[in-house]
């Protein structure tokens, strides 16, 4: 084997900080800050985690609605509801 100059740092996130970045990614998608999004897009961001596996992590629903400003029961209703046409991306 060679052995390589640069170091190779490996980085473990949080759950709640895997959780926090993914919804800072989708954010930049719409734009502006949670607090400015409106319900449809608010549908279409909890659909977009779930996709993404996010709910499959302990807490994921409670950190969601806290930084969307939105009770845990809206997410809950959010993912309940379908996604509106026209935010609805391609099938691949």
């Amino acid at each position: 084997t060679e052995t390589h100059q640069e170091v190779i740092e490996e980085k473990f996130l949080s759950p709640r900080d895997v959780i926090a970045s993914s919804i800072e990614e989708q954010l930049k998608t719409f734009g502006r800050p949670a607090a400015m999004l409106k319900k449809a897009e608010r549908v279409v961001l909890v659909h977009r985690l779930h996709e993404r596996g996010l709910f499959g992590m302990r807490g994921a629903a409670d950190q969601i609605a806290s930084i969307l400003g939105v009770s845990r029961a809206a997410i809950y209703n959010y993912l309940n509801s379908k996604e509106p046409s026209s935010r609805k991306r391609p099938k691949a």
